[in-house]
């Protein structure tokens, strides 16, 4: 072990959460810090949790109670076994080999438990005092709006310190001179803006994240720049609402003049998350359809679909354009792959206006669909309102609303079967030779996969016939020169 704590880092959420714990990898790797993907063997667990929901919630104090528990039962394991090892045979032993026994079974003891938490990310944004007086493991506390700067937070713990770093109201945000440890390979997220100044009643991003704040286009092309000399192949624009990207700082939407921008840079795939279909504007399509390496994959976080309850969600804009937006989107972008996220059980929701949005989902034939059931979040208001659903109904109507979900989705992927399209290979089954890759119209960890017989190489973009599919993932083979002189269009 170097002079330096070892650090690794438990990553939990979103992908804005994973370009934070890049950047505080690469923060600390600059830094002298040995990165190891070993928790066994770190000084220090960096747990950059979620709290957006629920179950995210849950899912972060599980890890954290878990790497707790982890040391603890380690350290009873091991004083159990020399105990008994040592009662064994202590009578046959001089009194020299029994000290040096209990002095390496001290220090044994103190390398197993010296391993500490630092607990980043939305939860400890969200519960400051609870989780150091709750967590005694757990030596320091860095929010959302501080990650640039866990370098400093790790050197004060190392002196014992217990450190609390937690702007009340995050206004930070990272640029292309901000290092990163990239925790992915081929592709690469990149965050265009930071934090939301909707106040949708279920939601509590505002809070957790700041307001909205923009990166220049400048900074955001350089930073793709590097993306491309690291041979990314697929980049992603992030950020809570990518449509009002640049409003901030420009006083009206620029994202149409990124993503021209963005088609200079030498990446064939760049998709956007989290596009408002309002911001989706005659620019904005136009600079979609103008643009090569902009992807026609559209995720627009929908929510519902009948006006009384976008009201309630504090969303009323959206309730009286969803279908004609949609239907404009169809005309403009004929090919474009649309995925959409609802949330069932909000408040007031009745049967009526569950049948709304199944209907809706039934007409407009999305590509993907995610469905959450409401999570009552203290701090927003939602949390208060009255006509609160039981979880049964919730589970009942999300279940429900996959159901009809599910046979337009295995229509949208059969309609692939027969076409040649490009399919970025991500892995190789070791064991029996499959490639295993996307194609455009599959965004990473959220849809589908694409599953390939033939050889190719990791990392790269190969042409493939699609053979078969099913409700989210499709088959078929690397091209042959037959496949490729067969007449049909190659497609993206």
């Amino acid at each position: 072990m170097g002079s330096k704590p070892v650090i690794a880092v438990s990553h939990l959420g979103c992908e804005k959460n994973r370009v934070d714990t890049e950047h505080m990898l690469g923060l600390l790797a600059q830094a002298g810090y040995e990165v190891s993907d070993n928790e066994d063997l770190a000084d220090y667990v960096i747990v950059n949790t979620c709290s957006f929901i629920q179950s995210a919630r849950e899912e972060s104090v599980r890890t954290l109670l878990g790497i707790a528990e982890e040391d603890k039962e380690r350290i009873r394991s091991l004083l159990d076994l020399w105990w008994k090892w040592y009662c064994k045979i202590q009578d046959d032993r001089p009194l020299d080999a029994q000290v040096l026994d209990l002095w390496f079974m001290s220090l044994a003891y103190h390398l197993l438990s010296r391993r500490a938490i630092v607990i980043t990310g939305c939860l400890a944004q969200h519960y400051q005092s609870e989780l150091l007086e709750e967590l005694e493991e757990a030596v320091a506390l860095v929010g959302t709006g501080d990650y640039h700067k866990i370098v400093n937070v790790i050197e004060r713990a190392e002196t014992g310190e217990r450190v609390k770093e937690v702007t009340p109201e995050p206004t930070y945000i990272a640029d292309e001179t901000t290092p990163r440890y990239r925790t992915t390979e081929g592709v690469a997220y990149l965050r265009i803006a930071e934090g939301c100044d909707y106040r949708c009643a279920f939601c509590i991003i505002p809070h957790l994240r700041g307001k909205q704040r923009s990166r220049s286009i400048e900074s955001i092309v350089a930073e793709a720049k590097q993306l491309a000399a690291e041979g990314v192949q697929e980049l992603i624009l992030i950020s809570q609402i990518t449509t009002n990207y640049g409003l901030d700082i420009y006083g009206e939407p620029r994202l149409a003049e990124l993503l021209r921008a963005l088609g200079q840079v030498d990446i064939p795939w760049i998709r956007m998350h989290y596009a408002y279909p309002t911001g989706l504007t005659p620019a904005v399509i136009a600079a979609i359809q103008e643009t090569p390496n902009i992807l026609p994959y559209l995720d627009l976080p929908l929510q519902h679909s009948h006006p009384e309850v976008l009201r309630a969600m504090n969303r009323p804009w959206q309730g009286q354009v969803n279908d004609r937006i949609i239907e404009q989107i169809k005309v403009a972008l004929p090919d474009a792959v649309m995925r959409t996220t609802f949330i069932v059980g909000f408040p007031g929701e009745t049967d009526a206006h569950f049948e709304h949005l199944l209907q809706f989902v039934q007409r407009h034939t999305f590509d993907h669909v995610g469905v959450f059931t409401f999570s009552r979040e203290e701090g927003t208001p939602a949390f208060n309102l009255p006509n609160q659903l039981p979880q049964a109904v919730m589970d009942a109507r999300r279940d429900a609303l996959m159901q009809v979900q599910q046979p337009i989705s295995l229509e949208r992927n059969q309609q692939e079967v027969g076409k040649v399209v490009d399919v970025f290979v991500e892995q190789e089954n070791p064991a029996t030779g499959e490639l295993i890759g996307r194609s455009a119209r599959f965004s990473p960890d959220v849809d589908g996969l694409v599953y390939l017989k033939g050889a190719a190489t990791p990392g790269t973009l190969v042409l493939a016939r699609i053979d078969a599919a099913d409700v989210y993932d499709l088959y078929g083979h690397v091209a042959t020169a037959a496949d490729l002189f067969k007449g049909e269009p190659l497609t993206v």
